[in-house]
């Protein structure tokens, strides 16, 4: 799929790997809301407001997953993690370093 480093070099392999992962996404994972629902750990779902995971979709799987954590990362794509890092690391620092907080209004968090 790539050169020697094993990365994409361009031309065919860029075709071949643009293709690869068209299919990956049509195919995998091939999760339903009943597996989501067996998570019993803290999950954070992240994503960018102009991303190719759709608002909609990100927030079907935040809802899926009994202690699931929502992010969507202002002015940022499926490439949020390089277009606002710093945005993104204290995101999931305080995602990785800090237990939930008890929020005043829950609605699913009870």
């Amino acid at each position: 799929m790539g050169g020697a480093g094993g990365g994409v070099s361009g031309g065919a392999d860029r075709s071949e790997f643009a293709r690869d992962l068209d299919d990956m996404h049509r195919s995998a994972p091939a999760l339903v809301a009943n597996d989501l629902a067996e998570l019993a750990v803290r999950t954070l779902v992240m994503i960018g407001d102009d991303d190719e995971v759709s608002i909609e979709h990100a927030a079907e799987f935040y809802r899926s997953v009994p202690v699931a954590e929502l992010a969507i990362v202002p002015g940022t794509s499926h490439g949020l993690l390089v277009e606002k890092p710093a945005l993104c690391n204290a995101i999931l620092l305080d995602f990785l370093t800090h237990d939930p907080v008890q929020t005043f209004a829950p609605i699913r968090r009870i």
